[in-house]
């Protein structure tokens, strides 16, 4: 009976050391990967739309004109962790936001936030994914309460 048991211990072993070495060097990889630093540009208004299903159907459209709100929001996209390659996401579907930030009437950024799955943050002049954070779902949900109805 104890032949069978170091074996089979063995091989726990192996693939529990396994398992740690792939975290560690996902962790690393990670760390490794951070992200750019928020730009100079400060925007004075956001559009957020919700999207519904198709991304052609927009549900909601609201302006942000509140300067400290904006500028939290702003900062805080710039500073949300970097999704990690290979994240496990659940298959869930939830509401998708488009932010589209502006400084007068000038472009600043656009912004793609997924409420489901991984809640992915994506900046469109990035190459990168980030994960959204708490803190962010309750500013960008702020934001759309504290907003005015786009026409």
């Amino acid at each position: 009976m104890n032949k069978g048991i170091g074996p089979a211990l063995a091989r726990l072993v192996l693939m529990l050391l396994t398992l740690l070495i792939g975290c560690a060097f996902q962790v690393a990889t990670c760390a490794a990967c951070t992200p750019p630093p928020v730009p100079h540009v400060q925007p004075n208004s956001v559009v957020i739309q919700t999207l519904g299903p198709s991304p052609q159907e927009v549900l909601q459209s609201v302006t942000l004109s509140d300067p400290a709100l904006i500028n939290q929001l702003y900062n805080t996209i710039y500073t949300l962790p970097v999704l990690p390659e290979n994240s496990a996401c659940t298959l869930d579907y939830g509401p998708r936001y488009v932010l589209s930030f502006k400084q007068g009437n000038q472009p600043v950024v656009v912004v793609t936030a997924e409420r489901f799955g991984c809640r992915k943050v994506t900046i469109d002049d990035e190459g990168i994914q980030r994960h959204g954070t708490e803190e962010f779902w309750s500013l960008l949900d702020q934001a759309i309460a504290a907003g005015t109805p786009t026409t």
